[in-house]
């Protein structure tokens, strides 16, 4: 696996030339073998489907024939990294994995990292308010 680490998230940061160098390195060192992944994590604008192919299909115009068929390319938001880690953290998991998770949740937040979308008003679903007469008669403006 080779992984490479951009600091922001939505931001472009990842570069086709150097993970293409990356790749090239690892199969001529022999540290990375057929079928190995290629993570790239943060430094994307999008990490949805049609940003991750035009990505690989900046790498693979640097890389020789019949490369493709040698790695997996997988883009990820910093984001999705934590809510990835959270995912797997429930009541029941030991104590030890809930502060573990703490610690990067504040790591996140010293880096200006955000562990969750961002919620819009709009958003929000709005309860229904079972409001009986007489209900504010007691307030006053006073």
């Amino acid at each position: 696996m080779l992984i490479e680490a951009k600091r922001y998230d939505h931001v472009r940061q990842q570069s086709a030339r150097q993970l293409a160098n990356e790749l090239l390195a690892g199969w001529h060192g022999e540290y990375l073998g057929d079928s190995c992944i290629l993570l790239t994590l943060g430094g994307l604008e999008n990490v949805n489907e049609a940003g991750r192919q035009r990505l690989l299909s900046e790498v693979l115009e640097l890389l020789p024939a019949g490369s493709a068929m040698r790695f997996t390319l997988v883009c990820r938001s910093w984001q999705q990294l934590y809510q990835a880690l959270e995912n797997q953290v429930d009541p029941s998991s030991p104590a030890g994995l809930q502060r573990l998770l703490d610690d990067i949740a504040k790591c996140y937040a010293w880096h200006c990292l955000r562990t969750h979308p961002m919620r819009w008003l709009a958003d929000l679903q709005q309860p229904e308010l079972d409001v009986h007469a007489g209900a504010f008669t007691a307030w006053s403006r006073k």
